[in-house]
């Protein structure tokens, strides 16, 4: 049986307008400086931003954040995704109802990038992963999976959610952006 069939695409944000304000507000966000970079790893004493691991500007967007526009397009973006995931579950009915209990905004630029890697772990209790695309206008900055040495490059339309098992069995990477900006948000449901 192929990992791949586990892989799903599936439409999340129908108006194209939509996006644009969000992009929109997550311009404004990164503009004032008020994210993280990179990727962390190591343990909690002595975190360290690798940027040859993981290049990329990471926004926090969650219901009780500082910014009403933040925890709006958390809520907003939640309900989308989660009516995506009832999809998933309608085709793979094993699948046990799942709640998003992370979710961060993405910015790549030029040279960004995110090398192979799982998001469950001993230190995360990860489930189920999401990545909704947002625009399409850049080039490089593929999302790749590794599935048992096979790459596989997801073609995506802005407003589309990927959702996959967390698991080592789905090792998931971006390519190096190589010319525009992408933006996408990412989500972990348990």
């Amino acid at each position: 049986m192929s990992l791949e069939k586990y892989i799903k695409v599936y439409p999340a944000i129908p108006d194209l307008k939509t996006i644009t304000k969000l992009i929109r507000f997550l311009n404004k966000t990164f503009e004032e400086k008020k994210f993280q970079t990179g990727a962390v790893v190591g343990n909690v004493k002595a975190d360290v931003v690798d940027k040859k691991v993981r290049d990329v500007d990471i926004l926090g967007l969650g219901p009780r954040h500082d910014s009403l526009s933040n925890v709006h397009w958390h809520n907003y973006l939640n309900y989308l995704i989660i009516q995506q995931m009832n999809n998933y579950i309608k085709e793979f009915p094993d699948v046990i109802q799942a709640g998003i209990f992370d979710m961060q905004a993405l910015r790549y630029g030029i040279g960004g990038h995110y090398n192979f890697h799982v998001d469950d772990g001993p230190t995360f209790t990860r489930k189920y992963s999401s990545i909704l695309m947002l625009n399409n206008d850049f080039k490089g900055g593929n999302l790749c999976f590794n599935l048992d040495g096979k790459i596989i490059k997801m073609e995506t339309k802005p407003g589309h959610v990927v959702i996959w098992p967390s698991n080592f069995m789905f090792p998931h990477g971006v390519e190096p952006l190589t010319e525009g900006v992408r933006y996408s948000v990412v989500s972990w449901m348990h």
